[in-house]
């Protein structure tokens, strides 16, 4: 057992902002151990001493602790956002060479700003270089090489299609390819902390765009508005910031404004101080026209053509209630000689918050040679499987869950957003296993949230407004945690709260008789 680790955590977070608890304590732990191995030593109080000392072995340990899983094209929407809605009136107003710049933060192993030169020479050719600069940026100097290298296996093409891998990349071998080096040459690679001040201005000053995608969710409310104040400093006036879907709330924190554009929230640089102002009305959802977006909840669909961004000041949450783990569905019981050891599901879920999928199915796939049947575990492999879209297997096996368990609100949940979120979204059929959710556990909030989003999509104002109005009120008395269900969702009250307000004042909008 290791001692003293609140003091290895309280550096940690001192210096790079990573916050342990319950969830990713025994990570922290094992790094430790692993690292004293490495460099010989056996007392814990040496190594502390050591790390204080030592920049480069406390990076090697950042290294360890940092999580680096992604994919090319990940949440899509923003790549479409991006070449749309976001460069097209940068690129009239500018006509200097490459004045232009875009910067990856926390860019990890380079599947994000390779997804941005993708989508930039797909959108504007070849000349686009001439006025873009693209940089991407990170703290893990091994995550820095991997994207250099520019070689990845199959499994950070889960959001790409396969006419864009064949178009980008060489295969190796081994389940290995390499990134075209046209498309590599195009990204410039930097080591930054994102706590301590900027580097040299003239290195990464003065960008017009940041991409800060599903970085905070590692880090405290403190610990983000240092890390905003630091790019605020790196963006021009009118400079757009991007964050990750699920993270647009937990950001807002009166450092940018929040805006809303092609139903996606965002945020912008602006020295005038937001004011509190009433929600503009949404466009109507049109079809869908984005042909690789990635499953994210909860959903904002891209729509069809492009409006003005429109500046919003979100309601303030109320304090969130202490987050409890949903118990377990208890799998079939069967006579063995002695017990297998029980699923962790928090733990699993923790992994699969954090994206940590392969790790994750590992678990489950050892678990299930064990217990076959376990329902939990089919849940959680079926919920992996949606997020890496892998819809048809996901779907197959909610259905054989129900099988088993006919009222399991889980398994509907997950036939529903299979049906959302496949290339070709099924609203019917989407409503219909929402519906179903809803039947089998009246209060979950998170179904009746997803059931008004069924029938807006599908234009049926009328019965949109009742079921967001339904989720409000099941949201202001006492919400049921994680909205009654066992799949781990990342979303939050709050953040429901804002869509459902937002989306009923607009719809209330498209309602009104025309004067």
């Amino acid at each position: 057992m290791i001692t003293r680790l609140d003091d290895f955590s309280a550096l940690v977070k001192r210096r790079c902002g990573l916050v342990f608890d319950q969830s990713n304590i025994a990570n922290l732990a094992d790094a430790v151990v692993e690292r004293m191995a490495l460099r010989g030593l056996d007392e814990v109080s040496a190594y502390l001493a050591y790390l204080q000392r030592h920049d480069e072995e406390f990076h090697e340990l950042v290294t360890r602790l940092t999580i680096n899983e992604t994919y090319f094209f990940r949440e899509a929407e923003h790549f479409r956002l991006l070449t749309e809605s976001v460069l097209p009136p940068l690129l009239r107003s500018r006509s200097s060479p490459a004045s232009i710049r875009i910067l990856s933060a926390g860019c990890s192993t380079g599947e994000e700003p390779y997804s941005i030169a993708m989508a930039l020479q797909e959108a504007f050719g070849e000349d686009i270089w001439q006025q873009v600069t693209l940089m991407g940026a990170d703290i893990d100097h091994k995550a820095l090489e991997r994207a250099r290298a520019a070689t990845y296996n199959s499994f950070s093409f889960r959001g790409l299609s396969p006419q864009r891998q064949r178009q980008y990349f060489q295969p190796l071998g081994h389940n290995l390819y390499c990134l075209h080096a046209e498309i590599r040459s195009r990204v410039q690679f930097v080591r930054f902390n994102l706590l301590e001040e900027p580097p040299s201005m003239a290195l990464m000053g003065g960008q017009d765009v940041i991409f800060f995608r599903n970085v905070s969710i590692y880090f405290d409310t403190a610990t983000r508005r240092t890390v905003q104040h630091n790019l605020h400093r790196l963006l021009n006036d009118g400079g757009v910031f991007i964050v990750g879907s699920a993270e647009s709330m937990a950001n807002d924190l009166g450092i940018f404004q929040l805006v809303e554009d092609f139903q996606l929230f965002y945020f912008k640089k602006s020295d005038t101080p937001t004011q509190p102002a009433r929600p503009p009305a949404l466009r109507k959802p049109a079809a869908e026209t984005w042909q690789h977006r990635a499953p994210v909840i909860p959903a904002r669909p891209a729509a069809a053509s492009i409006s003005p961004a429109k500046i919003i000041t979100p309601p303030a949450p109320p304090a969130p209630a202490k987050p409890a783990q949903p118990p377990e569905t208890a799998p079939p019981v069967s006579v063995q000689t002695s017990a297998p050891p029980p699923l962790d599901s928090e733990a699993l879920s923790a992994l699969i918050r954090e994206e940590r999928y392969q790790e994750a199915e590992k678990r489950l796939h050892a678990h299930l040679t064990q217990q076959p049947h376990s329902i939990p575990a089919r849940l959680l492999l079926a919920y992996i499987e949606l997020h890496t879209r892998q819809f048809a297997q996901a779907a197959q096996r909610a259905q054989a869950v129900l099988a088993d368990d006919a009222w399991n609100v889980d398994a509907f949940m997950l036939l529903g957003l299979c049906a959302k979120w496949q290339p070709v979204p099924d609203h019917e059929q989407a409503l219909r296993c929402f519906k179903q959710a809803v039947y089998t556990c009246h209060d979950c909030w998170i179904a009746h949230y997803y059931l008004a989003e069924s029938y807006r999509a599908l234009q049926n104002i009328d019965l949109a407004r009742r079921a967001y109005r339904v989720t409000l009120q099941q949201l202001n008395h006492t919400p049921r945690p994680n909205g009654g269900i066992f799949l781990p969702l990342r979303i939050s009250v709050s953040e429901i709260r804002f869509l459902c307000q937002h989306h009923s004042q607009a719809l209330a909008a498209d309602a009104r008789p025309p004067p």
